[in-house]
């Protein structure tokens, strides 16, 4: 049984949405600390 297409997608969105997070957070994290030195 091969998985459903969706299911892919749905996965892979999620994975992109976590590391589009991870870097708004990060990068946000990084301009606060510029900014305060």
């Amino acid at each position: 049984m091969e998985t459903p297409l969706c299911l892919c997608l749905l996965l892979l969105l999620g994975r992109a949405e976590f590391l589009l997070w991870t870097y708004v957070l990060f990068g946000s994290r990084v301009h606060f600390v510029s900014r305060v030195n």
